[in-house]
């Protein structure tokens, strides 16, 4: 049985903290009574949680975001070269989206974009275009 197979029975794991930090996390607790933190193991389980649910909502919105991908980039095509080019346009970015799922190979997919834009629009429009897109994508 390998290490990653083994049952993990544990219910609790220590963390380690600098002493600098431990000191913040005292300060923190003696100065806001009104958070109800009664030590700094309370402090330091709800920052945790805390930050998970952070981290989980941002990628969250990432996938949301790249959802809307493909839908952008037709906008922005359409915007900047009209709607009969932005039409053929689309049709190819269909046949990217059955190779590539921005959700799933969001990189390979970009990669075809890019070739795509550059061998439709030339290179110096291609790197416009893509740059716009990751920046109203917000990557």
């Amino acid at each position: 049985m390998s290490s990653e197979e083994k049952k993990d029975d544990r219910k609790w794991v220590g963390v380690r903290i600098s002493k600098p930090m431990m000191h913040q996390v005292e300060e923190v607790i003696d100065r806001h009574p009104e958070f109800a933190y009664t030590t700094p193991n309370d402090f330091i389980r709800d920052a945790t949680r805390r930050h998970i649910e952070y981290v989980l909502s941002v990628e969250r919105q990432a996938e949301a975001n790249l959802e809307k991908l493909p839908d952008k980039v037709e906008s922005i095509i359409e915007e900047a070269v009209g709607d009969s080019l932005a039409r053929d346009f689309e049709k190819e970015i269909d046949k990217l989206l059955t190779k590539f799922d921005p959700n799933e190979k969001p990189d390979e997919f970009m990669d075809g974009l890019k070739k795509l834009l550059a061998s439709t629009f030339g290179p110096t429009m291609a790197e416009a275009i893509a740059n716009k897109i990751l920046e109203e994508n917000g990557t």
